[in-house]
């Protein structure tokens, strides 16, 4: 999920511009990751239509090379877990996607000793 949030912030973002990834501790029992940059940015007619698969903006279109499944396979994976994807953007001045997963309860695993 994160590194294909990643690629569409290098992708939509020009030369020059910012990208932010953040973690952090969202509540007890929550992390909050988001990935945030300077890019392009969604006008809000185009807010639900990137998330269905299959679908570029006019300006993702002339920005960069695509077939717009990315948001969509991102989508279904977070629900999968049990998570929303968050969009705040503004058109010109970037985007910020976010989502919240539960924090490891428990002792952390044990990787097996090598042999």
């Amino acid at each position: 999920v994160l590194s294909n949030l990643l690629s569409i912030a290098v992708k939509y973002t020009p030369e020059g511009g910012r990208i932010v990834l953040s973690i952090h501790r969202w509540s007890e029992d929550r992390a909050e990751f988001s990935v945030a940059d300077t890019g392009i940015g969604v006008a809000p007619e185009d807010r639900e239509k990137i998330f269905s698969g299959f679908y570029r903006t006019n300006e993702g279109m002339r920005s960069a090379k695509g077939i717009g499944l990315g948001l969509s396979l991102v989508k279904k994976l977070l629900e999968f877990h049990g998570a929303e994807l968050a969009l705040e953007s503004e058109v010109g001045k970037g985007s910020r996607f976010s989502f919240r997963l539960p924090l490891w309860q428990g002792d952390p695993p044990i990787p097996p000793a090598p042999r």
